[in-house]
């Protein structure tokens, strides 16, 4: 006759069931809640990266506006999409990772663009903030294809980051951006 061994049967359902049970209270919350954390963060780069590219749109619209003539673009217009992509870029800062070797870069464009809004809401801007708002847009074009490419693609990414440094900066149209900022006349 055979003979079974309960005790085994019986030892095996129970690791069996605290193993479920140690799993299900202990380890899974936390695992979910690593899980919220990526999903949100890879959330947030994304709408990051989509307001980099509604920025450039907006940019590039207004670049348009202003070549047709200077006096082409109205005032109101121009405090709106400034206001709009000016807001748009600092949502990207805030949620994407910038690094380290680029924060000063970053820093840069972005300054050039609330200068711009200053320039916009104290009155036309001159010439050479127009100038600067080009390059800007240019550099603000290569930290987005930057940003956007996977790791995996390293040479792709050292190829842009390099020409993202090497960029020729518009030094004219910071100093006279600065001594527009300067300017007590400026609004905030």
């Amino acid at each position: 006759m055979h003979s079974v061994l309960w005790y085994s049967i019986v030892a095996s359902a129970l690791v069996a069931v605290i193993t479920t049970l140690l799993v299900e209270y202990l380890a899974k919350p936390g695992l979910e809640a690593r899980r919220e954390r990526i999903v949100e963060e890879k959330r947030g780069r994304r709408n990051a990266m989509r307001g980099i590219l509604q920025a450039l749109s907006l940019l590039e619209r207004l670049q348009n506006h202003k070549e047709g003539t200077p006096r082409s673009v109205s005032r109101d217009y121009l405090v709106a999409i400034t206001g709009k992509f000016t807001e748009r870029i600092e949502t990207a800062s805030d949620a994407l990772k910038i690094p380290e070797s680029l924060d000063g870069e970053w820093a840069r464009i972005a300054a050039a663009i609330e200068t711009f809004e200053f320039a916009v809401q104290a009155g036309q801007p001159p010439a050479e903030a127009w100038k600067m708002l080009k390059s800007v847009t240019h550099e603000l074009e290569l930290f987005y294809h930057y940003l956007r490419v996977s790791r995996w693609r390293c040479l792709y990414r050292r190829r842009v980051l390099r020409e993202l440094i090497s960029y020729p900066h518009y030094e004219e149209t910071e100093e006279a951006l600065e001594d527009f900022e300067d300017d007590d006349s400026l609004p905030g």
